[in-house]
């Protein structure tokens, strides 16, 4: 019954926002956890970096780069 409690206690609480902030080798990466509790219901993860870093001169050539990365994570479950 108390777990019953508990878990009708949580369905009420709000959705909060945690956001991280940090650089690694020149990447700039921001992750936003989504969560009601201790439950993390969705996560953002955010990237920016330098064109060099993916092997490109200009914004077409890196979102070519970025692509192909993309289609390799592609059949990850729960990566959009």
């Amino acid at each position: 019954m108390t777990a019953f409690i508990k878990k009708i206690a949580a369905s009420k609480e709000s959705e909060e926002t945690q956001r991280y902030v940090g650089n690694l080798n020149g990447i700039e990466i921001k992750l936003t956890y989504y969560y009601k509790g201790d439950i993390v219901l969705r996560q953002i993860s955010e990237h920016k970096l330098l064109y060099k870093t993916l092997k490109a001169n200009n914004k077409e050539e890196a979102q070519k780069n970025a692509e192909s990365s993309r289609r390799s994570l592609s059949g990850y479950a729960g990566f959009d």
